[in-house]
Parts: C-alpha cells; structure tokens; sequence
C-alpha cells in the first residue's frame, strides 16, 4: 500500500495526491507539534485527507499556516476546510490572491468570458478562502526553531506562482516548486501543460536550475518526487516548451496562415489529445500565449480577414 506520509528528510514531509501536499514539522516541546502546510488539493476532500493523515501521524498537532504555491483551483480547493477545522492562516502572493477570494475568476480567464457551466464546475470554481499573510520573492518566515522557509518567484504557469523552499534540522534543502516544474512521467502525459508566458515559465526553470546544487529533493505540484535528476528533469521541461514552440511555427510555415481553431486543432491531433471543453479551454489558453509571445518576438503576425482571426509567419 502506498505511503500515505512521505519522509524527506527531518521534519520535512508531503502527502502525495493528484496535488501533492507539503508538510514541514517544529517540535515546540515535547508534547505539541506545530504544522505547517503546502497547498490543499482540488476539493475539501483533498482537505479532509490532509487532516486525516496528519490526524494519524501526529498527535498533538496545531496547524499554523497553509501555504499556497500559487492560486490554482488544484492547489486551493482544500483551503476553506483546512482553515475552518484547524483556525490556521493562509499565505499567498499579492496576485495569486484574488484568485483564492475569487474562484470564479479561473473560468474568466481561461475562457476570456463568461464561462461555459463546464468551467463552472467545483473544480474550477471551489469554495473561496480568504488570505491572511502576503508572501512574495525574497521574503523568509523564522520557524519557532530557528529554521528559514524563504519563498521565490516562480511565474510562467501563473501570475505570480511562489516557490517554498525549506531546510531540515539537519542540513537538507527542499523546494516545493508547485507547477514550475512538472517530473517526467507528468510531462509525458500532459506534454502541453497551461503556461500563460513561455518566455517567464522558461526563467522559471533557470531559476531552478540555479538553485539545483543547493537542493536535495523538489516537489513539484503534481507527480513523483524529484531527487538526483532535477537538472534532467529541467532540461526535459525546457524541451517541451521549445518542441511546441516549434511545432507552431511549422505549422504555419505549412500553411501560410491559420486560425486559432484551425491551429488548435493541429496541435491537439498531433499530439493525439481527444478534448472535451476543459482541456480545450486549457491548450487553447495555452498556445494563445504561446502565439502572443512569438508576435512580440517578430516572428508571428495576426490580423483579421472576413471577420475571422488569422495567424502567419512574419
């Protein structure tokens, strides 16, 4: 059976799920153990196993905070609950904050409009929690034992995703890296995943790589830990973003111009997606940005024939 509470090392832990969870421990005393958490899950059922698994590995616990890597429903669902059950704060950056208070916000933006009710669903819209603490690049929290959680900018995959990066007792280094890096079984599934700005998703993994020697393990958001292949890990992630990249530009060099359907379309065939309405909203957010950041570049043109939106090489 799978463990259900993974040791990293000294008081550094994560509940691996369909988001894995951080759990960094400080012994006050001998009798209470105070808790700080990494992100919730989807759902307040993601939330309630948090507990129920920290329910069972420690005894006396008090939850202190829950940090969020940044404000996606996947990430946020559980919040509400945590914070209800247990009275602990939230921590958050400045702009991933409105998407915690304001779930709704996440169909907008992916759909750049009122969104269809596919979009309306509990997992793009959970309940909403309100922020306590602003958190953001440089910033260090002191732990009551003396340790540093300090706190990186990881954007790309989202406005202002947050990197948590905490030491052990003795000596190791972990990032939770949220959705600024996905481990390779991840990418070979979702080899397209939602970036709203290649250019900064791609500093973002430079950034990792800086800090790779320095690290003993990284969590990301979703998948197995990674551990002794994190600069392989980084350089696959920086493949899949030039190889779609790439892909776009082919195609247009193909076919002279394309619309945004037509070059949705192309994409998901050839990649063999078979798409419902949320992962067409999220490729199609996806290589919107794609396509806005290769026009910036020069590469890329668009304009507007018979009132239908065309893409061309420049």
């Amino acid at each position: 059976m799978a463990e259900k509470l993974i040791e990293l090392c000294k008081d550094i832990y994560y509940i691996p799920n369909s988001t894995n969870a951080g759990i960094i421990t400080v012994h006050k005393d001998s009798k209470e153990t105070l808790v700080y958490i990494i992100d919730s899950g989807p759902s307040e059922i993601e939330g309630e196993y948090i507990i129920d698994v920290l329910d069972e590995y420690f005894k006396d616990y008090t939850v202190k905070a829950l940090i969020t890597t940044h404000g996606h429903p996947d990430h946020t669902g559980g919040h509400r609950f945590i914070k209800e059950s247990t009275a602990c704060e939230i921590w958050i950056s400045e702009k991933e904050k409105a998407f915690l208070e304001n779930p709704s916000l996440h169909g907008n933006v992916l759909w750049g409009a009122y969104p269809p009710k596919e979009l309306r669903s509990l997992y793009f819209r959970p309940e909403p929690a309100r922020a306590d603490r602003i958190i953001g690049e440089n910033d260090y929290i002191s732990l009551e034992d003396g340790r540093k959680l300090s706190f990186v900018e990881f954007c790309g995959h989202s406005p202002e995703s947050i990197g948590i990066t905490a030491e052990s007792s003795d000596g190791k280094r972990v990032l939770f890296a949220g959705d600024a890096i996905f481990p390779r079984k991840e990418l070979s599934q979702h080899w397209i995943s939602l970036i709203t700005n290649p250019v900064m998703y791609m500093n973002t993994l430079d950034k990792i790589e800086e800090m790779a020697e320095d690290l003993d393990f990284c969590i990301a958001g979703h998948g197995e830990m990674i551990s002794d292949d994190l600069k392989e890990t980084i350089e696959i992630n920086k493949i899949a973003i030039l190889s779609t990249r790439q892909c776009i530009l082919n195609l247009l060099k193909k076919n002279k111009k394309m619309s945004l359907e037509s070059l949705v379309k192309a994409i998901a065939d050839y990649h063999s997606l078979s798409m419902k309405i949320p992962l067409y909203a999220l490729i199609t957010s996806t290589i919107k940005s794609y396509l806005d950041e290769l026009q910036d570049e020069r590469k890329v043109q668009l304009q507007v024939e018979d009132n239908v939106l065309y893409y061309s090489l420049k």
